[in-house]
């Protein structure tokens, strides 16, 4: 990668791929107050600018590019809120510097009418973000991950939900979206991503050309990791559900950035993240009490979530049993076998990401928040170092801090 002194470029130079894939970023604080306003923007921007003012002129420019794919959104990663923009085009030098064109027209010159956004973007993309908050509850699975990160979150910034609330909407409109937008453009760093055969120095060129010289600073990750052990939180919700969601929130003391936290990936293959963990093989395999268990790790906070599809009178077996398998790793009752698999599994998992450009972006995009400077390569090569005493020590650092069961 490469970080040019007046823009925040960073290049992937890749031969493998027919295309080239460009990502735009704009990484801000996850605060409650702006979270809503957020999640509208890319959305609004995505139906059209001053140039490009209606959606039949954006899909009409992406078919000058040959079928380009283009896309926004907003993502959640740890306590940031992140604008994303995305266009992949043929790997010709003529079209990738088209889509950058394209993309600073779509960033930089949003269709404004009478000193806001176009009402009827605005009020669109209103009732459409309305309709999908509302829509959390209808997968309850996910509706119980949330449920447990914002209980046991509720005093940090990481329980706010990515894409706003409801009661937000009502005081938002284009006059004041439009506002909160230049507020952003004005404040925070545009940050680009890349992954082909283009040069840095081409790319970048295209950058200066069509953006200017934006050289503002990337906000600074805020490590935020909050341990301070206490008795479990559990909650409870009752609605008519043939099958109950169980979601367990798990708090480590592992810095993001860190080498431990690479070991802790791999005890987590160990713990929940495989077909071959301890929690598939003792709650589904060998005591039939659930219909579906995994754990990952959250990334920026170093949390672990543990969701479970399980029958309402087996919460207590379910819950327990899932302590035992916590034990059970710390004093290292888990085989060699086990070790491996979990290791083989994770060098395969990263792997794959060289086959996606937009896996390859989001790796890079993660690792400079952070400000890991490990490439995939040297990821895949510190999972080959790490030893089963390692894996039992970091799962040492960790304590179970809210249960949530929905039933």
């Amino acid at each position: 990668m490469v970080c040019c002194e007046k823009n925040i470029v960073n290049g992937i130079e890749v031969s493998k791929f027919k295309t080239v894939s460009i990502s735009v970023v704009i990484r801000m604080p996850l605060e409650r107050e702006f979270v809503t306003y957020n999640a509208l923007i890319p959305y609004v921007l995505k139906r059209g600018s001053d140039k490009y003012n209606t959606i039949r002129k954006v899909n009409l420019k992406t078919d000058e590019l040959l079928g380009a794919v283009f896309d926004t959104c907003i993502v959640k990663k740890g306590e940031e809120q992140i604008l994303q923009f995305f266009i992949e085009v043929i790997d010709k030098r003529e079209f990738v510097e088209k889509a950058v064109e394209f993309l600073s027209e779509i960033i930089t010159k949003p269709l404004v009418e009478n000193k806001g956004f176009k009402k009827e973007f605005v009020d669109g993309e209103k009732e459409n973000l309305k309709y999908e908050i509302l829509g959390r509850k209808n997968n309850k699975r996910e509706y119980a991950r949330l449920k447990c990160v914002e209980i046991m979150c509720e005093n940090e910034p990481f329980g706010i939900y990515g894409d706003g609330y409801v009661e937000d909407l009502e005081k938002i409109d284009e006059k004041n979206l439009y506002k909160h937008y230049r507020y952003i453009l004005d404040n925070y760093a545009l940050e680009f991503y890349y992954v082909g055969s283009i040069s840095k120095d081409s790319f970048n060129e295209y950058v200066e050309k069509y953006f200017g010289n934006i050289s503002k600073d990337s906000i600074k990750f805020k490590e935020n990791i909050v341990f301070s052990k206490k008795d479990i939180n559990v909650v409870k919700e009752s609605e008519s559900l043939s099958q109950g969601k169980l979601c367990m929130g798990i708090r480590t003391k592992v810095k993001p950035n860190s080498d431990e936290f690479y070991v802790l990936l791999a005890a987590n293959e160990i713990f929940g993240g495989g077909a071959n963990s301890k929690l598939f093989l003792k709650l589904r395999e060998e005591k039939g009490l659930c219909y579906y268990i995994n754990s990952f790790v959250y990334r920026f906070k170093t949390i672990i979530a543990v969701q479970s599809g399980i029958k309402k009178d087996d919460f207590h077996d379910a819950v327990n049993l899932i302590k035992e398998s916590i034990e059970d790793i710390q004093k290292g009752n888990f085989e060699k076998e086990d070790f491996d698999s979990a290791i083989c599994g994770l060098i395969k998992k990263y792997k794959g990401i060289f086959d996606y450009p937009s896996g390859i972006m989001d790796f890079y995009l993660a690792q400079n928040m952070i400000g890991d400077d490990r490439s995939l390569k040297d990821v895949i090569e510190k999972f080959k170092t790490i030893s089963m005493k390692e894996i039992s020590e970091v799962m040492k650092k960790i304590y179970i801090d809210t249960i949530y069961f929905l039933c």
